[in-house]
Order: C-alpha cells, then structure tokens, then sequence
C-alpha cells in the first residue's frame, strides 16, 4: 500500500513538473508523465482493493486487472522513456529542461567529419 502511495504521489508531482494540463500531446514528456500518473492511480486503487478484503470474481477485476492495467501503462511510459534516451534526452520526463533540441548529434558530427 505504502508503495502505491507512492508511485501516485511520484506521478502526480511528475505531471506538475511537465504541466500537462497544457496539453502538449505531442511532447513525449507529456505521454510519460500521463502514462505514469494514470499507472500509480491504479496501482493504489488495486492496492486499497486488496486490503479491504474484495474476494471472489470481484477480486479478479478490481484487483489483479487493475494491477495489469497499472502495469501496461508504466511499460508504455518506460517504452517512450527508452526512445527519449535513444534520441539523447537524458533528462526524460523528470528533468525536462536539459531536453534540449539538437539538429545533430556528437556521433553524427564524428561521421561527418571522418566523411568530409
């Protein structure tokens, strides 16, 4: 539970930091901190289910869905996180000033160089 609490409360801050009430849809920072914030809300949701004693068929989906669910959007959000630092934006989501736009890269100039 405390664990859950805390993913929430990560995602959260992590969707005040990147300010996705401006809905920038296109921003990958935007879709990680969604996708994380949505993935620590249903993980405590699962996590509240599960200590309140939901038994039987009910447990099947307000439990273990949930908790697939919460899974499958923080796999999403690692997948974008991945590209993110593929692409040499190191800060990700959670340090999105030092995302910064660049027309090349180090390993592009060094090719260009040993081309020219």
């Amino acid at each position: 539970m405390l664990g859950s609490v805390c993913f929430a409360a990560g995602g959260a801050l992590e969707c005040y930091h990147n300010k996705v009430w401006k809905c920038k849809c296109g921003d990958p920072c935007f879709w990680i901190s969604v996708l994380n914030c949505m993935g620590g809300f249903l993980f405590l949701f699962a996590a509240s289910c599960g200590m309140a004693g939901v038994e039987g068929e009910l447990e099947q989906w307000m439990v273990n869905f949930v908790y697939l669910m919460g899974s499958i959007f923080f796999m999403f959000g690692a997948i974008i996180a991945l590209y993110m630092w593929k692409g040499e934006h190191y800060g990700l989501a959670f340090i999105s000033e030092i995302n910064v736009k660049r027309t090349s890269t180090p390993k592009m100039d060094m090719i260009l160089k040993t081309q020219a």
